[in-house]
Protein backbone atom coordinates (compact mmCIF):
# COMPACT_ATOMS: atom_id res chain seq x y z
CA UNK A 1 0.00 0.00 0.00
CA UNK A 2 1.48 3.36 -1.06
CA UNK A 3 0.87 6.33 1.20
CA UNK A 4 -0.70 9.65 0.23
CA UNK A 5 2.61 11.44 0.71
CA UNK A 6 4.65 13.77 -1.46
CA UNK A 7 7.98 12.38 -2.58
CA UNK A 8 10.83 14.11 -4.37
CA UNK A 9 12.18 12.85 -7.66
CA UNK A 10 15.91 12.50 -8.19
CA UNK A 11 17.89 14.84 -10.40
CA UNK A 12 19.10 12.80 -13.38
CA UNK A 13 22.70 13.11 -14.49
CA UNK A 14 24.69 12.74 -17.69
CA UNK A 15 27.46 10.09 -17.40
CA UNK A 16 31.05 11.15 -17.20
CA UNK A 17 32.99 10.57 -20.45
CA UNK A 18 34.47 7.09 -20.82
CA UNK A 19 37.66 8.71 -22.14
CA UNK A 20 38.04 10.53 -18.85
CA UNK A 21 37.59 7.31 -16.92
CA UNK A 22 40.36 5.67 -18.93
CA UNK A 23 42.59 8.65 -18.26
CA UNK A 24 41.89 8.48 -14.53
CA UNK A 25 44.58 5.83 -14.17
CA UNK A 26 46.98 8.73 -13.61
CA UNK A 27 44.69 10.49 -11.17
CA UNK A 28 45.04 10.58 -7.41
CA UNK A 29 43.57 7.74 -5.40
CA UNK A 30 40.76 9.99 -4.14
CA UNK A 31 39.69 11.12 -7.62
CA UNK A 32 39.88 7.58 -8.99
CA UNK A 33 37.67 6.30 -6.18
CA UNK A 34 35.17 9.12 -6.66
CA UNK A 35 34.84 8.48 -10.39
CA UNK A 36 34.31 4.78 -9.77
CA UNK A 37 31.63 5.54 -7.19
CA UNK A 38 29.98 7.94 -9.63
CA UNK A 39 29.45 5.07 -12.06
CA UNK A 40 27.04 3.54 -9.52
CA UNK A 41 25.20 6.85 -9.19
CA UNK A 42 24.87 7.14 -12.97
CA UNK A 43 22.98 3.86 -13.34
CA UNK A 44 19.34 4.41 -14.37
CA UNK A 45 16.72 3.62 -11.75
CA UNK A 46 14.53 0.95 -13.33
CA UNK A 47 13.61 -0.92 -10.17
CA UNK A 48 11.63 1.19 -7.67
CA UNK A 49 11.26 -1.46 -4.98
CA UNK A 50 12.28 -0.52 -1.45
CA UNK A 51 15.29 -2.85 -1.55
CA UNK A 52 16.51 -1.26 -4.78
CA UNK A 53 16.05 2.25 -3.37
CA UNK A 54 18.13 1.30 -0.32
CA UNK A 55 20.94 0.02 -2.53
CA UNK A 56 20.84 3.23 -4.56
CA UNK A 57 20.85 5.26 -1.36
CA UNK A 58 24.00 3.45 -0.28
CA UNK A 59 25.61 4.37 -3.61
CA UNK A 60 24.90 8.06 -2.95
CA UNK A 61 26.21 7.76 0.60
CA UNK A 62 29.48 6.26 -0.63
CA UNK A 63 29.84 8.92 -3.29
CA UNK A 64 29.19 11.72 -0.77
CA UNK A 65 31.95 10.36 1.45
CA UNK A 66 34.39 10.23 -1.47
CA UNK A 67 33.52 13.77 -2.59
CA UNK A 68 34.39 15.08 0.86
CA UNK A 69 38.04 14.22 0.11
CA UNK A 70 38.09 16.35 -3.05
CA UNK A 71 37.44 19.83 -1.68
CA UNK A 72 39.47 22.86 -2.79
CA UNK A 73 43.03 22.45 -4.10
CA UNK A 74 42.91 18.65 -3.84
CA UNK A 75 40.43 18.48 -6.70
CA UNK A 76 42.46 20.84 -8.89
CA UNK A 77 45.70 18.92 -8.34
CA UNK A 78 43.97 15.61 -9.06
CA UNK A 79 42.67 16.94 -12.37
CA UNK A 80 46.08 18.27 -13.37
CA UNK A 81 47.57 14.81 -12.89
CA UNK A 82 45.07 13.61 -15.52
CA UNK A 83 46.07 16.44 -17.86
CA UNK A 84 42.74 18.23 -17.35
CA UNK A 85 42.02 21.85 -16.56
CA UNK A 86 38.48 21.11 -15.39
CA UNK A 87 35.82 18.42 -15.13
CA UNK A 88 32.20 19.10 -16.08
CA UNK A 89 29.18 17.77 -14.19
CA UNK A 90 25.73 17.79 -15.77
CA UNK A 91 22.47 17.42 -13.84
CA UNK A 92 18.81 17.82 -14.83
CA UNK A 93 16.02 19.50 -12.89
CA UNK A 94 14.01 17.28 -10.58
CA UNK A 95 10.83 19.40 -10.72
CA UNK A 96 10.87 21.51 -13.86
CA UNK A 97 8.73 20.06 -16.64
CA UNK A 98 9.98 20.57 -20.21
CA UNK A 99 7.76 22.59 -22.52
CA UNK A 100 8.87 20.38 -25.39
CA UNK A 101 9.77 16.73 -24.83
CA UNK A 102 12.05 16.79 -27.86
CA UNK A 103 14.31 19.33 -26.12
CA UNK A 104 14.11 17.81 -22.63
CA UNK A 105 17.80 17.07 -22.24
CA UNK A 106 18.78 20.52 -23.43
CA UNK A 107 16.19 22.66 -21.64
CA UNK A 108 16.41 20.97 -18.26
CA UNK A 109 20.12 20.50 -17.78
CA UNK A 110 22.86 22.43 -16.01
CA UNK A 111 26.55 21.89 -16.49
CA UNK A 112 29.22 23.27 -14.16
CA UNK A 113 32.80 22.46 -13.28
CA UNK A 114 32.46 23.12 -9.55
CA UNK A 115 32.83 20.14 -7.24
CA UNK A 116 30.47 22.01 -4.89
CA UNK A 117 27.75 21.86 -7.55
CA UNK A 118 28.29 18.12 -7.86
CA UNK A 119 28.11 17.69 -4.10
CA UNK A 120 24.91 19.75 -3.88
CA UNK A 121 23.19 17.67 -6.57
CA UNK A 122 24.17 14.42 -4.86
CA UNK A 123 22.95 15.62 -1.45
CA UNK A 124 19.65 16.63 -3.07
CA UNK A 125 19.26 13.12 -4.49
CA UNK A 126 20.27 11.56 -1.17
CA UNK A 127 17.41 13.45 0.51
CA UNK A 128 15.03 12.70 -2.35
CA UNK A 129 15.65 8.96 -2.14
CA UNK A 130 14.82 8.90 1.55
CA UNK A 131 11.48 10.57 0.72
CA UNK A 132 10.78 7.93 -1.94
CA UNK A 133 11.59 5.12 0.48
CA UNK A 134 9.30 6.61 3.11
CA UNK A 135 6.37 6.95 0.71
CA UNK A 136 6.78 3.57 -0.96
CA UNK A 137 5.18 1.13 1.48
CA UNK A 138 2.73 1.68 4.35
CA UNK A 139 1.44 -1.89 4.51
CA UNK A 140 2.20 -2.47 8.21
CA UNK A 141 3.05 -0.67 11.44
CA UNK A 142 6.67 -1.75 10.97
CA UNK A 143 6.78 -0.05 7.56
CA UNK A 144 5.14 3.12 8.94
CA UNK A 145 7.81 3.29 11.66
CA UNK A 146 10.51 2.93 9.00
CA UNK A 147 8.81 5.62 6.93
CA UNK A 148 8.88 7.93 9.94
CA UNK A 149 12.64 7.48 10.28
CA UNK A 150 13.15 7.94 6.53
CA UNK A 151 11.17 11.20 6.41
CA UNK A 152 13.24 12.55 9.30
CA UNK A 153 16.43 11.53 7.49
CA UNK A 154 15.21 13.22 4.34
CA UNK A 155 14.53 16.37 6.37
CA UNK A 156 18.02 16.17 7.87
CA UNK A 157 19.61 15.85 4.44
CA UNK A 158 17.70 18.84 3.03
CA UNK A 159 18.69 20.83 6.13
CA UNK A 160 22.36 19.92 5.68
CA UNK A 161 22.12 20.82 1.98
CA UNK A 162 20.89 24.29 2.85
CA UNK A 163 23.20 25.00 5.77
CA UNK A 164 26.48 23.43 4.65
CA UNK A 165 26.50 22.77 0.89
CA UNK A 166 24.60 25.59 -0.81
CA UNK A 167 27.24 28.27 -0.50
CA UNK A 168 27.08 31.56 -2.39
CA UNK A 169 28.87 30.08 -5.39
CA UNK A 170 26.37 27.26 -5.88
CA UNK A 171 23.33 29.45 -5.23
CA UNK A 172 24.54 32.02 -7.76
CA UNK A 173 24.05 29.76 -10.78
CA UNK A 174 22.28 26.61 -9.64
CA UNK A 175 18.69 25.68 -10.51
CA UNK A 176 15.73 26.30 -8.22
CA UNK A 177 16.11 22.66 -7.12
CA UNK A 178 19.32 23.70 -5.43
CA UNK A 179 18.13 26.92 -3.83
CA UNK A 180 18.01 27.54 -0.07
CA UNK A 181 14.30 28.41 -0.33
CA UNK A 182 13.46 25.03 -1.89
CA UNK A 183 15.54 23.19 0.69
CA UNK A 184 13.67 24.91 3.55
CA UNK A 185 10.26 24.02 2.08
CA UNK A 186 11.29 20.42 1.50
CA UNK A 187 12.67 20.04 5.03
CA UNK A 188 9.41 21.34 6.53
CA UNK A 189 7.37 19.08 4.27
CA UNK A 190 9.36 16.00 5.30
CA UNK A 191 8.95 16.84 8.98
CA UNK A 192 5.18 17.25 8.52
CA UNK A 193 5.02 13.86 6.84
CA UNK A 194 7.10 12.29 9.61
CA UNK A 195 4.71 13.81 12.14
CA UNK A 196 1.82 12.25 10.21
CA UNK A 197 3.48 8.85 10.70
CA UNK A 198 3.26 9.37 14.48
CA UNK A 199 -0.46 10.09 14.12
CA UNK A 200 -1.02 6.90 12.12
CA UNK A 201 0.79 4.92 14.80
CA UNK A 202 -1.23 6.57 17.58
CA UNK A 203 -4.49 5.59 15.87
CA UNK A 204 -3.38 2.05 15.07
CA UNK A 205 -2.18 1.42 18.61
CA UNK A 206 -5.54 2.73 19.91
CA UNK A 207 -4.21 5.65 21.91
CA UNK A 208 -6.80 7.73 23.76
CA UNK A 209 -8.94 10.23 21.81
CA UNK A 210 -7.18 13.04 23.68
CA UNK A 211 -3.76 11.75 22.59
CA UNK A 212 -4.86 11.24 18.97
CA UNK A 213 -6.39 14.71 18.86
CA UNK A 214 -3.24 16.38 20.19
CA UNK A 215 -0.99 14.54 17.74
CA UNK A 216 -3.35 15.32 14.83
CA UNK A 217 -3.30 19.01 15.81
CA UNK A 218 0.49 19.02 15.75
CA UNK A 219 0.48 17.37 12.32
CA UNK A 220 -1.91 20.04 11.06
CA UNK A 221 0.33 22.80 12.41
CA UNK A 222 3.34 21.23 10.69
CA UNK A 223 1.53 21.14 7.35
CA UNK A 224 0.26 24.69 7.88
CA UNK A 225 3.83 25.87 8.47
CA UNK A 226 5.07 24.07 5.35
CA UNK A 227 2.20 25.58 3.34
CA UNK A 228 2.92 29.10 4.61
CA UNK A 229 6.63 28.70 3.87
CA UNK A 230 5.94 27.55 0.30
CA UNK A 231 3.17 30.07 -0.28
CA UNK A 232 5.39 32.99 0.82
CA UNK A 233 8.46 31.72 -1.07
CA UNK A 234 9.73 33.65 -4.09
CA UNK A 235 7.46 33.13 -7.14
CA UNK A 236 10.13 31.07 -8.90
CA UNK A 237 10.07 28.50 -6.08
CA UNK A 238 6.26 28.21 -6.05
CA UNK A 239 6.21 27.86 -9.83
CA UNK A 240 9.02 25.31 -9.74
CA UNK A 241 7.39 23.00 -7.18
CA UNK A 242 3.95 23.45 -8.74
CA UNK A 243 0.44 24.48 -7.70
CA UNK A 244 -0.49 20.89 -6.81
CA UNK A 245 2.06 20.95 -3.98
CA UNK A 246 0.62 24.17 -2.57
CA UNK A 247 -2.88 22.67 -2.69
CA UNK A 248 -1.69 19.39 -1.16
CA UNK A 249 -0.16 21.13 1.84
CA UNK A 250 -3.20 23.33 2.41
CA UNK A 251 -5.57 20.36 2.21
CA UNK A 252 -3.42 18.31 4.58
CA UNK A 253 -3.45 21.17 7.09
CA UNK A 254 -7.27 21.28 6.98
CA UNK A 255 -7.56 17.49 7.03
CA UNK A 256 -5.56 17.17 10.23
CA UNK A 257 -7.32 20.08 11.87
CA UNK A 258 -10.52 18.15 11.21
CA UNK A 259 -8.94 14.94 12.52
CA UNK A 260 -8.06 16.78 15.73
CA UNK A 261 -11.66 18.04 16.04
CA UNK A 262 -13.02 14.55 15.40
CA UNK A 263 -10.89 12.79 18.02
CA UNK A 264 -11.47 15.60 20.52
CA UNK A 265 -15.22 15.21 19.97
CA UNK A 266 -14.94 11.52 20.96
CA UNK A 267 -13.45 12.64 24.27
CA UNK A 268 -16.21 15.21 24.75
CA UNK A 269 -18.94 12.70 23.96
CA UNK A 270 -17.60 10.31 26.56
CA UNK A 271 -17.62 13.14 29.12
CA UNK A 272 -21.16 14.14 28.02
CA UNK A 273 -19.95 17.59 26.95
CA UNK A 274 -22.42 17.46 24.06
CA UNK A 275 -22.59 21.20 23.44
CA UNK A 276 -18.88 21.56 22.81
CA UNK A 277 -18.85 18.25 20.90
CA UNK A 278 -21.35 19.71 18.43
CA UNK A 279 -19.34 22.92 18.12
CA UNK A 280 -16.04 21.09 17.51
CA UNK A 281 -17.56 18.83 14.87
CA UNK A 282 -19.15 21.78 13.09
CA UNK A 283 -15.87 23.68 13.09
CA UNK A 284 -13.87 20.75 11.71
CA UNK A 285 -16.47 19.92 9.04
CA UNK A 286 -16.70 23.56 7.91
CA UNK A 287 -12.97 23.99 7.44
CA UNK A 288 -12.50 20.61 5.76
CA UNK A 289 -15.49 21.03 3.46
CA UNK A 290 -14.48 24.49 2.28
CA UNK A 291 -10.91 23.37 1.54
CA UNK A 292 -11.86 20.10 -0.16
CA UNK A 293 -14.37 21.74 -2.52
CA UNK A 294 -11.83 24.30 -3.66
CA UNK A 295 -9.16 21.69 -4.46
CA UNK A 296 -11.10 18.88 -6.17
CA UNK A 297 -10.08 20.16 -9.61
CA UNK A 298 -6.62 21.49 -8.75
CA UNK A 299 -4.40 18.47 -9.28
CA UNK A 300 -4.49 17.13 -5.71
CA UNK A 301 -4.17 13.36 -5.47
CA UNK A 302 -7.64 11.84 -5.77
CA UNK A 303 -7.01 9.42 -2.90
CA UNK A 304 -6.32 12.39 -0.61
CA UNK A 305 -9.57 14.01 -1.71
CA UNK A 306 -11.37 10.71 -1.03
CA UNK A 307 -9.84 10.52 2.47
CA UNK A 308 -11.04 14.07 3.22
CA UNK A 309 -14.54 13.28 1.96
CA UNK A 310 -14.72 10.09 4.05
CA UNK A 311 -13.67 11.97 7.18
CA UNK A 312 -16.21 14.69 6.46
CA UNK A 313 -18.94 12.07 6.02
CA UNK A 314 -17.99 10.33 9.27
CA UNK A 315 -17.94 13.62 11.19
CA UNK A 316 -21.32 14.58 9.74
CA UNK A 317 -22.83 11.34 11.00
CA UNK A 318 -21.35 11.98 14.46
CA UNK A 319 -22.71 15.54 14.38
CA UNK A 320 -26.23 14.40 13.53
CA UNK A 321 -26.14 11.90 16.39
CA UNK A 322 -24.89 14.51 18.85
CA UNK A 323 -27.55 17.04 17.80
CA UNK A 324 -30.27 14.41 18.16
CA UNK A 325 -29.06 13.40 21.64
CA UNK A 326 -28.81 17.04 22.69
CA UNK A 327 -32.42 17.66 21.64
CA UNK A 328 -33.79 14.52 23.29
CA UNK A 329 -31.62 14.28 26.42
CA UNK A 330 -29.19 17.06 27.31
CA UNK A 331 -30.56 20.41 26.06
CA UNK A 332 -27.09 21.96 26.46
CA UNK A 333 -26.28 25.32 24.87
CA UNK A 334 -23.90 24.94 21.91
CA UNK A 335 -21.01 27.43 22.13
CA UNK A 336 -20.13 29.60 19.15
CA UNK A 337 -17.00 28.86 17.16
CA UNK A 338 -15.43 32.15 18.24
CA UNK A 339 -15.79 31.21 21.90
CA UNK A 340 -13.84 27.95 21.54
CA UNK A 341 -10.23 27.89 22.66
CA UNK A 342 -7.69 26.44 20.25
CA UNK A 343 -7.31 22.68 20.40
CA UNK A 344 -4.24 21.55 22.37
CA UNK A 345 -1.34 20.20 20.33
CA UNK A 346 1.20 17.58 21.33
CA UNK A 347 4.88 18.45 21.51
CA UNK A 348 6.50 17.88 18.14
CA UNK A 349 7.93 14.38 17.79
CA UNK A 350 9.51 14.70 14.33
CA UNK A 351 13.07 16.06 14.16
CA UNK A 352 15.57 16.43 11.33
CA UNK A 353 18.12 13.63 11.61
CA UNK A 354 21.63 14.93 12.44
CA UNK A 355 24.25 14.66 9.70
CA UNK A 356 26.43 12.15 11.53
CA UNK A 357 23.52 9.72 11.64
CA UNK A 358 22.90 10.17 7.91
CA UNK A 359 26.41 9.31 6.84
CA UNK A 360 26.53 6.02 8.66
CA UNK A 361 25.40 2.89 6.90
CA UNK A 362 22.32 3.71 4.85
CA UNK A 363 21.55 -0.01 4.53
CA UNK A 364 20.12 -0.14 8.05
CA UNK A 365 16.74 1.03 6.70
Amino acid sequence: MESRMLKVKEKKTTPISSNLLRGAVNASHDLRCSLIKRLEVEKPLADTSVSSLVERLESYRGYIESLSTLEGPTFTVSLQRCGLESLSFTWHDAFKKPSNLLTFWKSNEETHTSIRFEKAAVWFNFAALYSQMAAADWSSMKRIKKACHAFQRSAGAFKFLKEHVLDSEVVLWASVDLSPESAVVLEKLMLAQAEECFFKLAVQTKKSPTCCSMVARQVGLRYQKAYETLNTSPPRVKKHLGKAWVSHLQLKASLFYAEACYHYSLKLHKEEEIGEEIARLRTGISRLSNTTKSFIAKGVDSSLIDAALRLEENMTLKLKRAIRENVLIYSIRVPTESSLIDLPAADSLALSTPTEALITNAMDY
